[in-house]
């Protein structure tokens, strides 16, 4: 539906606008938490079998 005035067009694609940000910034929040988790798995894993490596269990 078409807004009245020029202003209140501009509102509503502001308001639009704002609304589609939000989305992109709390997915692109969630990947950057996955990435971070996925790392610090990795580093676990590479000081896991460095240790045993180094203990002479391999």
């Amino acid at each position: 539906m078409p807004a009245k005035s020029r202003h209140m067009q501009r509102r509503k694609e502001r308001i639009t606008e704002a609304k589609k940000n939000t989305k992109l910034a709390r997915k692109i929040r969630h990947r950057r938490q996955w990435q971070a988790g996925g790392g610090l798995i990795a580093i676990g894993a590479g000081v896991t079998l460095l240790f045993l490596f180094q203990s002479g269990f391999f």
